[in-house]
């Protein structure tokens, strides 16, 4: 029988990307709700999501960036659905993922050395992704 003590267990910690993929699914279910159309919002809600984060695996990125921008697209799903109430609303959400592909992207890119702030640095990459896009398509729109 093994000791814990010399073998400690692999999966202690919950990584943080988990954390982050988690946090966004569990948004996009809660403000998709019940309903004959639960599986079309919850496709809008999340597979932009999943794209972003699949485009980032593509390319490389660390566990913890991941989790940093999974957080960064649940919150900005959060605050999204509290600010839009129009039915078309979702447009303008979609509209807003090239800046957050772009956000992932430039915290691939300029990752730090340390892992403690792959998470911070990858999470403010993305709001400032979103919030270039949102200027700009304020900008565009009005």
């Amino acid at each position: 029988m093994r000791s814990l003590e010399n073998n400690p267990p692999r999966f202690t910690r919950i990584p943080l990307a988990a954390i982050g993929v988690g946090l966004g699914l569990a948004v996009a279910l809660c403000i998709t709700g019940k309903g004959p159309f639960f599986l079309e919002n919850f496709a809008y809600a999340w597979l932009p999501q999943a794209a972003v984060l699949g485009v980032a695996l593509l390319f490389k990125a660390s566990r913890g960036s991941l989790g940093g921008m999974a957080a960064a697209m649940g919150l900005y799903l959060f605050l999204f659905d509290l600010w839009v109430t129009d039915s078309m609303g979702w447009l303008f959400y979609l509209f807003s993922f090239p800046g957050v592909l772009i956000g992932a992207l430039l915290g691939i890119v300029f990752s730090p050395s340390r892992k403690l702030f792959e998470a911070p640095a990858a999470f403010v990459w993305v709001v400032l992704g979103i919030v270039v896009n949102l200027a700009a398509l304020t900008i565009t729109v009005t």
